[in-house]
């Protein structure tokens, strides 16, 4: 071939890649035909790896996912573990319980079945009866050293478990109460001794007949150690538990507690002082400083402003300063009766009577008694109402935390007008006060509440100089005695003397409406409608759900001939006071003035099925007559 001689393929198409074996089998002179054999050899040896490499691959990708799999369920059950690890952590630093170990005793004692786990089991049942027995609205998380509900006997577990770990976390990053102690026997009895968390015992002794008795002392030097204020409430109340009360022992241990570094204790142990200065000592003043000390030492403390709200409106008639402890309390987060106070203070007594009710259905007894809805009811001049509540009263309880039934029966008589029903129940209220309250203050009771309201009623049936005489020992700072004197006055048509008094009672308690609705019908009475009007008009404002000075400016409309405007009024009073029959009765009258008689007729029906005075039954019988 000549040196450039073109290679015939040389940019033609492009030659297939030849298989150096065949072609160094064609080179050594081996034939076409035995290439191809050998070609053909190859390609089903190289089908088969293919084929076995398909196959052993397949398998090896299931493999890795079942692989991926477990190592995600491993992730989570280590998640799990350490999440189950975590909880019991944060269990074991916030725990606050009572744990009780076994007792050691004696190896007479525990083959007769007194073992340790005996002891301890009696110790708990000891303690949570205690618990039980004792009468506080404190909750239990706010005791620095708590027990809550969480009371129970160590028994120790052998083996490493997760109680043995839950135990050990307990111990090491919790504030449990572990009690230990030791049973003896020697001179024909039992000595026992139990301790609080490594502190010192003290020893109970007596015969192992009165093994129950000894228990009970035993608790009791526990609850004393660990709990003191429960301790002082369990001594200075005998509800459930007769001749237990300690007042002058409960009243040392309040007094070690005001000074504790908490301010919660300090707050709980200012009230637990109130309420024996209260309840045991007979002196009201002091048990309202003491509240006042309370909340200042925790404003968040429900229970100062709910006793202070009572005794200043209860047994003091200061409304004022009741008034700003309602609002107070009103204000706190999570309180049961967030409104109960406003409303007694204010008036707004169909909300009031929604609660009481409420209250009663669900079984809740607050410190007004059971048979508040009677007087609540009177208030609403529901006499329909206030006869229902007397009839389901529930038995009275036999301790002293209510206020006995036939009180509040009075009261809503006063309410109701019910004069002569007032006046016989006299004798009987001031000897069931110094019975069933011998420790409480009487002269305030009698002087600011009773006694004003005794005279009210002498007043309205025609007893003049008996009413001033029983209200002339009257204290001067008495909103309600200021207002009953301006009343008794204004019965008496003394209408400078009655405006004084009403004067005096607006400024003793600016904020309330009751001395502006009194003095509105001494207005009325005298034939000064404008004048009237403008002291309805400021008790409405203090007051919009307050019913009485809505009715009163009605009627004070229909005195200056405008009872079309005077309808509006009664409509606006029916919704707080629905069941009010002067209301109805004085409504008939308005729309028989208005042309329109036959809604009156179904106001004056209205009028005669509800609670009415023997003066307003005749004033519905003679409109009745000229309305046929």
């Amino acid at each position: 071939m000549a040196e450039h001689e073109t290679d015939p393929h040389e940019g033609g198409a492009e030659r297939p890649e030849e298989n150096p074996i065949a072609v160094s089998l064609a080179m050594t002179g081996a034939g076409r035909a035995e290439a191809d054999r050998f070609l053909q050899h190859q390609r089903h040896l190289s089908d088969e790896q293919n084929l076995y490499l398909r196959q052993s691959i397949r398998p090896t990708v299931w493999g890795q996912w079942l692989s991926v799999f477990l190592r995600a369920a491993t992730a989570l059950v280590g998640v799990a573990f350490a999440g189950a690890v975590a909880l019991m952590v944060w269990d074991a630093a916030h725990s606050q319980g009572l744990l009780i170990e076994p007792f050691s005793v004696p190896t007479e004692l525990a083959a007769r079945g007194l073992n340790g786990q005996a002891f301890s089991s009696m110790l708990l049942d000891k303690l949570t009866t205690l618990q039980t027995q004792t009468q506080s609205n404190r909750p239990a998380k706010s005791y620095a050293n708590n027990w809550g509900e969480d009371l129970k006997v160590e028994i120790p577990e052998t083996g490493v478990s997760l109680g043995e770990l839950r135990r050990f976390l307990r111990d090491w990053l919790g504030h449990d109460t572990h009690i230990s102690g030791e049973v003896w026997q020697g001179n024909g009895g039992l000595t026992i001794t139990a301790r609080a968390s490594g502190g010192t015992g003290e020893a109970v002794s007596g015969p192992e007949s009165d093994l129950d008795g000894l228990m009970q002392k035993v608790a009791l030097n526990i609850y004393r150690v660990t709990q003191p204020y429960r301790y002082a409430n369990y001594l200075d109340r005998d509800d459930f538990h007769p001749g237990v009360t300690d007042i002058d022992g409960a009243e040392k241990i309040y007094r070690r507690l005001i000074s504790d570094a908490n301010p919660v204790e300090r707050a709980y142990a200012w009230n637990g002082l109130a309420n024996l200065a209260w309840t045991a000592r007979g002196d009201d003043r002091r048990a309202l400083d003491y509240y006042r000390q309370a909340s200042a030492e925790d404003p968040n403390y429900a229970g100062a402003y709910f006793g202070f709200a009572y005794l200043a409106l209860v047994h003091f008639s200061h409304p004022e300063e009741a008034l700003k402890a309602a609002q107070a309390y009103a204000r706190l987060p999570n309180v049961a009766n967030r409104t109960f106070w406003l409303d007694r203070v204010l008036g707004d007594n169909a909300d009031l009577v929604r609660s009481t009710d409420s209250n009663r259905r669900r079984g809740i007894i607050n410190r007004a008694s059971p048979g508040d809805g009677m007087a609540v009811h009177g208030a609403l001049h529901d006499g329909q109402g206030f006869l229902t509540a007397w009839r389901e009263l529930p038995p009275q309880p036999p301790h002293q935390n209510a206020v006995p039934a036939q009180y509040m029966r009075f009261v809503g008589e006063v309410s109701l007008h019910h004069w002569p029903a007032v006046i016989a129940s006299e004798p009987a209220l001031e000897k069931m006060f110094q019975t069933v309250y011998p420790g409480w203050d009487h002269k305030v009771i009698f002087t600011r509440g009773l006694h004003p309201q005794l005279a009210l009623a002498r007043a309205m049936t025609g007893d003049i100089a008996g009413a001033e005489s029983l209200i002339a020992p009257a204290p001067a700072d008495c909103y309600d005695c200021l207002r009953i004197r301006g009343q008794i006055a204004s019965e008496a048509k003394q209408w400078g003397r009655a405006d004084y008094w009403f004067a005096r009672a607006v400024a003793e308690a600016p904020s309330i409406p009751f001395a502006h609705e009194d003095w509105g019908r001494s207005l009325l009475a005298r034939g000064k409608p404008d004048d009237a009007i403008v002291q309805f008009t400021t008790a409405n404002k203090r007051s919009p759900h307050f019913a009485d000075p809505l009715e009163g400016w009605g009627e004070a409309l229909m005195a200056k001939n405008q009872s079309h405007l005077a309808l509006a009024k009664f409509a606006a009073a029916e919704k707080y006071a629905p069941n009010w029959g002067r209301l109805h009765l004085k409504w008939g009258e308005a729309l028989t003035y208005a042309g329109k008689r036959e809604e009156a007729k179904a106001h004056f029906t209205r009028a005669a099925a509800l609670d009415l005075t023997p003066a307003e039954k005749a004033e519905l019988t003679r409109l009745a007559a000229a309305n046929p």
